[in-house]
């Protein structure tokens, strides 16, 4: 689940604000101001047919170091495995 935070304003319509953006992994946050300037990256993954979760959708925020710590290792682990 994507952990982003809102704020919701009842001007003329309701509407959500971005406040913050948390990295899944390490629960480092990112204020408004740089919300989309920021090392953050929003994964969204929707599970193929037949699969154990099939249909269903998951959507995560990691940052640039956890990307890095979490998947670039694993992959260089794979590939060292596959020599």
């Amino acid at each position: 689940m994507s952990m982003r935070k809102f704020k919701t304003t009842h001007h003329m319509r309701k509407e959500d604000t971005l406040v913050a953006i948390v990295c899944d992994w390490c629960g480092k946050q990112v204020g408004q101001k740089w919300a989309w300037t920021s090392d953050m990256t929003q994964f969204e993954i929707g599970f193929g047919y037949g699969s154990e979760r099939d249909g269903t959708k998951a959507a995560f925020d990691i940052c640039d170091r956890c990307y890095h710590d979490v998947f670039e290792t694993q992959r260089r682990a794979r590939r060292a495995r596959k020599k």
